[in-house]
């Protein structure tokens, strides 16, 4: 009896893990973003009221800035994220971590930004 109740929970955790592969890859080809927007983006729904993402007037030329600065090899991740927060940009996480999560080396690479 023990094996059959096993089975059938491993049967239905396998059914839900493909079906979230499943809907996180129909979404990825429809182009919509999955997770929170970069710093420098915002969720907006278009026209069909589909999800998307457009850049922020207000944040975007802050992050433009900062990417502009690293990019001259002058300054370290450590003191653009120092200068980001005192320009007041934060992350959607703002009191619990700061920018630190968005200077990582990948997000430098981000397809989003290019």
């Amino acid at each position: 009896m023990w094996a059959i109740s096993v089975a059938l929970a491993q049967n239905y955790v396998d059914s839900l893990r493909d079906n979230v592969k499943r809907s996180i890859g129909q979404k990825l080809r429809g182009g919509e973003w999955i997770s929170q927007a970069p710093v420098g983006y915002l969720h907006v729904k278009d026209a069909r009221g589909k999800p998307d993402i457009v850049i922020d007037p207000l944040r975007a030329p802050l992050v433009r800035q900062l990417f502009e600065k690293y990019a001259t090899g002058n300054y370290t991740l450590s003191m653009l994220v120092k200068m980001a927060k005192e320009r007041g940009l934060r992350t959607f996480l703002s009191d619990r971590r700061l920018m630190h999560i968005i200077w990582r080396k990948r997000s430098v690479s981000n397809r989003v930004r290019q």
